[in-house]
């Protein structure tokens, strides 16, 4: 099934073509900016998110949890595949 789908960068790249094409039929123009985030250290929480993963154990499909931390100063990030997770 995965093979069905386009590449990224194929969708991406169709997006902005098509993107650009609908501003000109209205008359107007891409934006053109940008707006500088600041993140200072201790001032914000990382940001966390879990969900779940299917990966192959030993040739079995077993449903596992991802978890995944960013820190916002840094920009740095990690990932980890565990288990299971407590849902309380």
């Amino acid at each position: 099934m995965i093979d069905d789908w386009p590449r990224s960068d194929v969708a991406r790249e169709y997006v902005a073509t098509r993107r650009r094409k609908t501003w000109s039929q209205a008359g107007r123009e891409p934006a053109s900016g940008f707006v500088p985030q600041e993140h200072l250290p201790g001032r914000e929480a990382g940001q966390v998110d879990v969900s779940d993963v299917s990966i192959r154990l030993r040739g079995e499909p077993v449903t596992c949890a991802l978890f995944s931390l960013r820190l916002p100063c840094s920009g740095k990030a990690i990932q980890r595949i565990i288990a299971g997770q407590c849902r309380r």
